[in-house]
């Protein structure tokens, strides 16, 4: 029984992964077909490179590599894994949340940091402006990675897999709407 779960759970993540490379791919390629090289994709870049870089320190990096062990020795030893899953979720969004005010606030700085060589150009501005957009985002993806730690450590492989996906599926159709519309982009 066991192998076929276990054969199972990486079909499944395979092929939400495999899609989810292929929907970034028709991400990225929008993202430069409408922007082109220029300021507005280079301050894109930048800002977005901030809550990437967090992103990999909470959702994937230390935080998940140590709750998703804890939480499934306390689910397999009956523990009380509930009241450990909701105290992690406090302490996680607590401490996002703050992270999140401090950055708006430090964004500018934040930005001279990653990319000093915009400083008195457009892209400055245009970094510090989508960087205060995108920044939120890592207090999302960490707590939705904090779920998906929970998913997995009960065999429920599907929807954590399947969730950069929607991300992905998410701003195609923002873009493709907004170029139909004559939007923003």
């Amino acid at each position: 029984m066991k192998p076929i779960r276990l054969i199972s759970g990486f079909l499944t993540v395979g092929v939400w992964t495999m899609l989810s490379r292929i929907l970034g791919f028709v991400r990225d390629a929008m993202i430069l077909a409408l922007l082109g090289t220029g300021p507005f994709y280079e301050a894109y870049v930048v800002a977005f490179r901030l809550p990437n870089m967090f992103r990999r320190f909470f959702a994937e990096g230390a935080f998940n590599m140590a709750f998703v062990p804890m939480f499934s020795k306390k689910l397999q030893t009956g523990e009380d894994a509930r009241g450990f899953a909701e105290e992690a979720l406090a302490a996680l969004t607590t401490v996002l949340i703050a992270l999140t005010l401090l950055a708006q606030l430090a964004m500018p700085w934040l930005i001279f940091g990653l990319a000093s060589g915009f400083a008195g150009q457009q892209e400055f501005t245009l970094s510090v402006e989508f960087g205060r957009i995108a920044f939120p985002y890592v207090l999302f993806i960490s707590l939705a990675a904090l779920f998906s730690g929970l998913l997995n450590a009960t065999g429920r492989f599907a929807a954590a897999a399947a969730a950069p996906v929607l991300l992905n599926v998410l701003l195609v159709g923002s873009m493709t709407v907004a170029a139909a519309v004559g939007g923003d982009v």
